[in-house]
Order: structure tokens, then C-alpha cells, then sequence
């Protein structure tokens, strides 16, 4: 994946519009992210520390297992003794939302209401379930000059972003916020991605009017046609679509 410029307008407002006002259009939800510094309390980072390094069945801790990315390793070992590390700011709404929250959470529950106050994230690391690598339910993270209180804890989701954070982010942590409160914090951010849906009926007629859209843009595609080829290619490209099957694309800005 190319590396997300939170610059880039490629994908804007305008065209987002567009799109979404598409009849075909059933779904659709706006994902932006920002990478922020920020620090972890000795309380709050022991029980992630203690995850990553307990041993499975076989004698690995899930440290040795990131042994072939050294910038994981990097960022850990910074968080392990200072605290510190990159959080990923994301903002959330609509089907991005709701296919996140799709997916098994590690700790806490999901209120709609209380989310939309704009006073609690939902707080995501690792790809896993049997383990919480966050801090805890009911932490407080301070982002800017405004303070969020942690809903739930979640899995990271494999394939709801796409486009590459910066190698300083290979270890993070993401905090999700309605996207109207990311606007607040970061106005002049790009959106990264697009989540739609359409009435598979007409699916032939949305992509060829989407191409014309986006003709002459950097916006990257992925199509409902293009998992249903890659579905149908499994077996030699190993593909596995979870959760996503049923949507049309993701837009990269």
C-alpha cells in the first residue's frame, strides 16, 4: 500500500458527495486518521507489556513472534521504557463504523449515545482477540487539549484502512472517534478512506459511473468486482475477504 498523506485532498468532500448521492448507493461511512504522540502511565501500559510477553502453548511470546519487523520491535521497546508511542487518531462514522464494530471486541460494550457525545474513543491494537493490547476500559487519554474516556476495547481490523501508516506507527495504538469530532480536532485533515454499499443490481452501472468520477484522480479503488475475482482466484491467491464481502470499495485519498 502507498503511505496515507493526511494532506492529500485527492479524496474530498466534494466528491465524496457525489458518490454517496449515487441511487445505487445503500451504505456508506468516512474514515480519516492523524498520528499523534502520546504516553502511556507505568499502570497503564503493564498489562499490555505483560501480553505481548507471556509465551504460548509452544514457549513464544507474542514479542518474539514480531522478531521480522524491527520497526514493531523499535516502537515497543520505546513504549516498554518510556511510555511513549504513536497513537492513531481515527475518525469513524456510518458503515466504517458499523463494520468495525461487526467484529468480536476484547473488553467494555458500545453505546451509540454516549459514543456520539464525542467523550469516549474506542481504543484498538493488535489483530487478536484472545488478548487486550490497549489500555484498559474506563482510561482517560488526552488528545490535544480535550480528554477521552476509553468505551470498549477492540481488534484492530485487517482490512477496513488501507493506504500505509509511517514507519514510526508500526507500533501503535488507534483511537476511534465519531468523524464530527475528529473534524474538531483536525480540520484540515484529508479523508483517507470511503466505505459504500450498493444494491448489488446495480453494481455494473455504479462502477462504470465511479470510474468516470474519478477519472484523472489519485484516488485508489477497490471494487465489488474486484473481490468477487479475487473470491473466485482463491486458491491461488489465498485470498480471504472477512466482513468486507458485501461491500463495494474503499477509496484511498
Amino acid at each position: 500500500y502507498q503511505r496515507y498523506n493526511p494532506n492529500s485532498h485527492s479524496l474530498n468532500d466534494e466528491i465524496v458527495e457525489k458518490i454517496v448521492q449515487n441511487p445505487a448507493v445503500t451504505k456508506a461511512g468516512k474514515i480519516q486518521t492523524m498520528e499523534v504522540p502520546m504516553h502511556a502511565s507505568k499502570a497503564e501500559r503493564s498489562n499490555i507489556i505483560k501480553e505481548y510477553e507471556a509465551k504460548d502453548a509452544s514457549g513464544v511470546s507474542r514479542i518474539e513472534s514480531m522478531a521480522d519487523n524491527p520497526q514493531w520491535i523499535k516502537g515497543y521497546e520505546t513504549f516498554k521504557e518510556t511510555g511513549n508511542y504513536t497513537g492513531i487518531i481515527t475518525g469513524i462514522d456510518g458503515l466504517a463504523l458499523e463494520i468495525l464494530l461487526n467484529a468480536p471486541s476484547n473488553d467494555g460494550e458500545f453505546d451509540a449515545d454516549q459514543f456520539a457525545t464525542g467523550n469516549y474513543v474506542i481504543a484498538a491494537s493488535a489483530y487478536a482477540t484472545d488478548f487486550i493490547s490497549t489500555p484498559p476500559v474506563g482510561s482517560k487519554i488526552t488528545v490535544g487539549d480535550r480528554e477521552f474516556e476509553i468505551m470498549m476495547t477492540h481488534p484492530q481490523h485487517s482490512t477496513l484502512i488501507t493506504g500505509s501508516n509511517s514507519s514510526q506507527a508500526a507500533f501503535s495504538i488507534s483511537y476511534y472517534v465519531p468523524s464530527a469530532v475528529f473534524r474538531e480536532l483536525y480540520p484540515d485533515c484529508g479523508i483517507r478512506n470511503v466505505v459504500i454499499d450498493i444494491a448489488p443490481e446495480q453494481q455494473t452501472s455504479f462502477e462504470k459511473e465511479l470510474n468516470r468520477l474519478l477519472a484523472n484522480t489519485n484516488v485508489a479503488v477497490t471494487l465489488r468486482s474486484d473481490y468477487q475475482w479475487n473470491f473466485r482466484n482463491a486458491l491461488f491467491h489465498q485470498q480471504i475477504i472477512p466482513l468486507l464481502i458485501g461491500c463495494v470499495l474503499l477509496l484511498i485519498g
